[in-house]
């Protein structure tokens, strides 16, 4: 096998052997392995680990599965996918923050979002074929979720051998309709009704190059969200608007409503709050604010049982 054949499962070595040899030692011993005993690949790995004294049983063995064979519970699964999107954005984790990477997987059997828990590890762009190993999922807010976490291996795989040719996003046919209070961050495939309290075009850097979005404040009588429309909507401030199939992603934990060109954007024609009522802040309580991840402008009432400087 050619070194760069090879690099994947030196990637996985060093990773069970978390770091502490260095990559072309342990492509040397790979090749003796493989060219001198004659020994299979899988062998060869779980010999080169026991050397240096790791747990053979780290190493990915995921099952293999379609998107549309996933349960939500899977702890080490192995997939061949497509990128449809890809995204960064950074958490706060313990109060220090932390870049992460999340958007669509896609193969023949269905979509479904992932999220990789180190963006630093991991480098594929949107349209890439992938073989990902040793992910894990799970279910959140009633939705599947591919995980990747610190043992999870990404292989890029050629495009061209794999017949990705009739994956797309679905069409946005069965949407949820939700208010604006019960946004939560994670949310797909809703449908939103409200008043355009603000809106600003802007020209933002992405992996794909410049893009042009149009954000600003969206509201109802339950409240407040930022919204960010990836395609020229020509929306106007004042105007009243139904969104079906938007997204909900979260900025420092606050859900904000995300919609590009497949969605479906109509003037809405019924009896609406006006903008000069939709201004006003809106009261909520501590409980709500916590189940979705925050708000903005909003009024709390509570008893303060606990003050610290900072």
């Amino acid at each position: 096998m050619q070194k760069e054949d090879l690099a994947p499962h030196v990637k996985e070595i060093s990773q069970v052997l978390n770091g502490s040899i260095d990559d072309d030692q342990i492509t040397k011993e790979l090749k003796t392995f493989l060219e001198v005993y004659r020994v299979s690949l899988e062998t060869a790995k779980r010999s080169i680990i026991r050397k240096y004294g790791g747990n053979p049983a780290l190493l990915s063995g995921g099952q293999r599965k379609r998107i549309g064979e996933l349960t939500g519970n899977e702890q080490r699964v192995d997939l061949l996918v497509k990128v449809i999107s890809v995204n960064k954005k950074e958490i706060e984790i313990d109060g220090t923050y932390k870049p992460i990477l999340y958007g669509i997987f896609a193969d023949e059997s269905g979509t479904a979002s992932f999220t990789a828990w180190d963006a630093d590890r991991f480098d594929f762009n949107k349209g890439d074929a992938l073989l990902v190993r040793n992910a894990y999922t799970k279910e959140w807010n009633g939705q599947l979720q591919i995980n990747l976490g610190n043992k999870a291996i990404v292989e890029r795989q050629d495009a061209d051998s794999i017949n990705f040719s009739e994956i797309e996003l679905p069409k946005f046919t069965e949407t949820k309709q939700v208010k604006i209070a019960e946004l939560q961050e994670g949310m797909n495939n809703v449908t939103v009704t409200g008043r355009i309290l603000s809106v600003e075009k802007r020209i933002v850097e992405t992996s794909d190059g410049s893009k042009t979005v149009y954000s600003g404040v969206i509201a109802d009588a339950t409240g407040k969200t930022q919204f960010s429309a990836w395609h020229n909507f020509e929306l106007k401030q004042n105007d009243v608007i139904t969104v079906k199939g938007a997204y909900v992603r979260g900025w420092r934990g606050i859900p904000q409503l995300n919609f590009g060109e497949r969605a479906e954007v109509s003037k809405f024609s019924g009896t609406f709050p006006s903008l000069i009522d939709l201004s006003q802040s809106v009261l909520r309580t501590i409980v709500d604010l916590e189940k979705i991840g925050g708000g903005i402008d909003v009024r709390v009432k509570g008893v303060v049982v606990d003050v610290r400087d900072g």
